[in-house]
């Protein structure tokens, strides 16, 4: 992801990908935690980034369908 990984700035990510789509809140989620999605290719691919409320990254996640 050319240098953006966890503990980066989201705004790095912004800048690169411009604004993810903002995932409703799930019953397992930390609190202040804040999950944007990517959709790449059509739905096949999906990134992921989890963001705490000082827009650092905490986690990312890359599915893909089979």
């Amino acid at each position: 992801l050319s240098g953006i990984a966890v503990g980066s700035k989201y705004e790095q990510v912004e800048e690169k990908f411009g604004a993810g789509e903002k995932r409703e809140p799930r019953y397992n989620d930390k609190k202040g935690i804040t999950t944007y999605l990517y959709d790449l290719y059509n739905g096949v691919k999906e990134l992921e980034f989890s963001v705490d409320e000082n827009g650092i990254i905490q986690k990312i996640a890359f599915r893909q369908e089979l």
